[in-house]
């Protein structure tokens, strides 16, 4: 795991600035006109481990998600902790941009549109989102951080919202 500076893209840095940013936040509820909490439509982010490529995957699709466990993959969200983001807009949430790299396989998140027209443009494929998450400022009191944390052996990117599995990583990861 690199620890690395904050991007200047407008995408929030992680608790000590160097170690890791934050990248999202799980949405909270927040009440309605009638002043009663909706029940927000949420969506489980799973995540599979190839363990032949030493890379992680995170997807909201759940189809897509076990069949990379029938791959071979190994199931890191059954029985786990997790997060769960917004299955639709919310006022301050942004979409969850994901993108695939076709030369090493690899995919990354963004909730930065910028970020994501310039990876489209040197090569990048852009996916469908992955739902709707709140950034940095617009974070929601209540709301969870989620951690993004980079291995630059291999390029993997890990999400957790586990300030104790970040930690871990972070200590025993170049």
């Amino acid at each position: 795991i690199r620890r690395r500076k904050p991007h200047t893209n407008g995408l929030a840095c992680g608790v000590e600035q160097l170690e890791s940013r934050t990248l999202l936040t799980s949405p909270m509820i927040t009440p309605d006109f009638d002043g009663v909490p909706p029940e927000p439509a949420m969506i489980r982010m799973h995540r599979s481990f190839n363990p032949n490529a030493d890379y992680t995957i995170f997807t909201t699709q759940k189809v897509e998600h076990d069949t990379l466990v029938s791959w071979g993959y190994r199931d890191q969200t059954t029985g786990r902790d997790g997060f769960n983001v917004l299955a639709g807009d919310d006022e301050g949430a942004q979409p969850i941009h994901r993108l695939y790299n076709p030369n090493n396989g690899q995919h990354y998140f963004t909730l930065d549109n910028n970020e994501r027209d310039f990876l489209d443009q040197v090569g990048w494929n852009v996916e469908p989102d992955m739902g709707y998450a709140f950034g940095r400022d617009a974070q929601q009191a209540g709301s969870t951080e989620i951690f993004m944390l980079y291995k630059k052996t291999g390029g993997d990117h890990i999400f957790t919202t586990n300030a104790t599995e970040r930690d871990q990583l972070l200590a025993t990861h170049d």
